[in-house]
């Protein structure tokens, strides 16, 4: 019995929310609509509104299907509108100011007044609100019909329009206890829909903030690679610069040992840049074999000179072929170097 006794929100069909789907606050307000259902469930919340503080006025973003419900108005009605749009002629004056002092607070804060629905008709509209913090600059603000509470504990505080005392149908008994246990249930209702909504605001605040922070991670990580990958080009370039000099002064020096070094230290590749044109006859016992190479890379290079010295340390060696000769002829480097 004492449940059915406040008007807002309970038996109704869902109704969709309200907010600007083409605001900046479209994506986060998306999220938390989807998150909030999942936290919630189907326990049916208390009417809220979800404003933004850092907006002179603050004014509303997000409007829960219960509140539509309870006061009757529509996205384009209350959406961007100061949260007192429900106010009007008989409201509390500094109630009013109170609450909206309050939403730039530290604290809870709840008042109950006199609002109004689309229609025009009044109700009693227990506020209740958590102020946001400097790093969630959202207020929540919920409101619930409590207008028979009210007259069971004041019959005095009628709405506008209200029968006067002894006219038209005699208002139903409700006892001190229903009242208070109706009065707790509400509270207790608010508090944990206020503090939900403010808790799932601040997950999807830290869930796009951690998505920006790592979408911003990411780039700056691709764009380390792409420089550590420059950079370890640009040294390879260096260092094959090094090599080719290097290759290319033993190839003019005939230098051999040290030609065959720089390979030994990474050179190979390197060796194929360079070209070089050379001759090599080797006589022996009237027969001569004549070997002739243009443009030949160091590598072949290299092993043509090593066969070379190989012969000569063989006509040295071996008394019987002194009278041998060998002849190596540098022709001149090309190409590459």
């Amino acid at each position: 019995e004492g449940a059915q006794m406040a008007e807002g929100g309970a038996g109704q069909e869902p109704t969709p929310p309200g907010y600007d789907r083409d605001s900046e606050f479209a994506p986060l307000l998306e999220h938390f609509f989807y998150l909030f259902q999942e936290e919630w469930g189907d326990k049916g919340e208390a009417p809220f509104l979800v404003l933004d503080m850092s907006t002179g006025g603050s004014p509303v973003i997000f409007a829960s299907g219960s509140f539509k419900d309870l006061t009757g108005y529509e996205d384009e009605d209350v959406v961007g509108q100061p949260w007192f749009c429900i106010c009007g002629n008989d409201s509390d004056v500094d109630d009013m100011r109170f609450l909206e002092k309050m939403i730039y607070g530290t604290d809870e804060a709840s008042r109950c007044i006199i609002c109004y629905t689309m229609a025009g008709e009044q109700f009693w509209n227990h506020i209740y609100m958590i102020p946001g913090t400097p790093d969630m600059l959202f207020t929540c603000v919920s409101s619930y019909d409590v207008s028979k509470v009210v007259q069971a504990r004041d019959p005095t505080m009628r709405k506008d329009g209200d029968d006067a005392e002894g006219e038209g149908e005699p208002e139903e008994e409700i006892n001190e206890e229903d009242v208070v246990m109706e009065a707790t249930r509400v509270q207790a209702l608010q508090t944990e829909t206020v503090k939900t909504v403010m808790d799932v605001l601040a997950m999807c605040l830290d869930q796009m903030a951690q998505e920006a922070s790592a979408s911003q991670s990411t780039g700056w990580d691709e764009e380390s690679q792409d420089a550590e990958e420059q950079q370890r080009q640009w040294e390879d370039e260096e260092e094959n610069k090094l090599i080719m000099q290097e290759l290319r002064q033993a190839v003019v020096d005939n230098r051999y040992a040290d030609l065959r070094q720089c390979m030994l230290q990474g050179g190979t590749r390197v060796c194929f840049e360079i070209s070089a044109s050379f001759t090599m006859r080797m006589q022996d016992q009237g027969r001569t074999t004549l070997v002739q190479v243009e443009n030949a890379n160091a590598l072949h290079y290299a092993v043509c000179k090593s066969a070379f010295i190989a012969a000569v340390a063989l006509v040295i060696g071996a008394p019987e072929l002194r009278d041998s000769l060998c002849e190596w002829r540098e022709e001149g480097l090309g190409g590459g170097g």
